[in-house]
């Protein structure tokens, strides 16, 4: 073997061995945190809930209906909708909830001109922040669903311990296929790390499909200044100011009563506009950690179809047998991580596409690297970047 190839042999082993270790690490902060029994105690924080939506008919009308019946005491709590100019019923049919319980406190924003703006999500949060009046903001999807446990279990840890912000879980459900299967085991991955992240006391991701904070916090670190050129971003930069203005202030949430769920993408056109979208807040990152972190992952997934693609075109099997060991590492560390976290969900079936998931991960974050540089992506309707 050639200089040029131990050194690449080398390179590729390297870092297989830092995120296995990494991996690793992750594994044991899921395990050591601790699920969050609920004491059902009476809450006393005023909450306001915020839904940002744009063109959610199919959705909203059933994630409203989940938040109206949560076991939190109807005068501590609002709900705040934004409708980000939607072209379908969206407004209609939130403006019909609305009228049939007046009773409750639900408000909705509706914004305009929003033409010359990058925020859109971040704006439609920054006008409900403006205008809420709970002392503690929990934000969600208008695409989510939720236990009747979800307000009280956030609110109850919070009042326990009195965290800046609260990361909560997030999964997938209803899968119709296995492309939507695959999904949801990667994505639950995320939510692991993003747990393990704050055991570790250096947070590094989060979704704001499930996200607490106080409202003084938000108007403290400045809402999303200086991240106002980014159409997403609007729940990891956020955290990320937190973090470096409030340290270690920031908690995970491990509990099953406090589980929102969403969708997986149907198509993969869908399933790569929304990487994209994810993607394109990568120029936002300050946060050495999370680059480290960012870098680690995808060089690792880069060279281990590197060393497959190597073995048809190095003489020997050297290649063949590093890629079979970087794919082996890589299959072991995961797994390790991904039962655990599997088993909180309570979807260690998925495990059965364990491989395939791999497969998917190895070739797209491969891809996302390359083809998602431009930024540009489609989502709800729009062109951004």
């Amino acid at each position: 073997m050639s200089i040029i190839l131990f050194i690449l042999f080398f390179v590729l082993m390297s870092a297989g061995i830092l995120y296995a270790t990494m991996m690793l690490a992750f594994t044991f902060k899921w395990l050591s945190l601790p699920v969050f029994k609920s004491k059902g105690k009476t809450p006393e924080t005023t909450i306001t809930v915020i839904i940002p939506a744009r063109n959610e008919e199919e959705h909203i009308a059933k994630c409203l209906q989940n938040v109206l019946v949560q076991n939190y005491p109807h005068n501590l709590i609002e709900i705040i909708i934004v409708d980000d100019n939607s072209t379908d019923n969206t407004a209609m049919l939130v403006e019909k909830i609305i009228a049939e319980n007046t009773d409750r406190t639900i408000r909705l924003v509706k914004l305009k001109d929003v033409s010359a703006t990058a925020l859109f999500k971040k704006r439609a949060i920054t006008e409900a922040v403006s205008v809420a009046r709970g002392k503690l903001i929990i934000t969600t999807d208008a695409d989510c669903r939720m236990g009747s446990k979800w307000l009280a279990t956030i609110t109850e840890y919070y009042e326990l311990h009195q965290t800046k912000m609260l990361l909560s879980p997030v999964t997938f459900a209803e899968e119709k296929s296995l492309f939507e299967k695959l999904q949801t085991l990667e994505f639950i991955g995320y939510i692991g790390v993003s747990a393990a992240a704050v055991a570790m006391k250096n947070p590094l991701m989060c979704n704001g499909a499930n996200l607490a904070y106080e409202r003084e916090v938000f108007n403290a670190v400045g809402g999303y200044k200086h991240n106002d050129n980014l159409a997403s971003g609007d729940d990891v930069f956020l955290m990320l100011k937190i973090k470096k203005m409030f340290p270690e202030t920031i908690h995970f949430l491990k509990s099953r009563e406090a589980i929102v769920e969403t969708f997986a993408q149907k198509s993969m056109n869908d399933f790569f506009q929304q990487r994209k979208r994810w993607l394109s807040k990568r120029p936002g990152y300050k946060d050495v950690s999370v680059i480290a972190t960012a870098l680690l992952v995808y060089a690792f997934n880069f060279f281990v179809l590197l060393g497959f693609l190597l073995s048809f075109f190095v003489a020997g099997n050297s290649f063949m047998i590093l890629f079979g060991l970087l794919f082996l590492l890589k299959c072991f560390s995961d797994f390790v991580f991904l039962y655990p976290v599997a088993k909180f969900f309570g979807r260690r079936e998925l495990l059965w596409w364990f491989l395939p998931e791999q497969v998917l991960v190895i070739v797209y974050v491969t891809l996302m690297g390359i083809i998602g540089s431009n930024g540009k992506y489609k989502w709800k309707g729009r062109e951004l970047k």
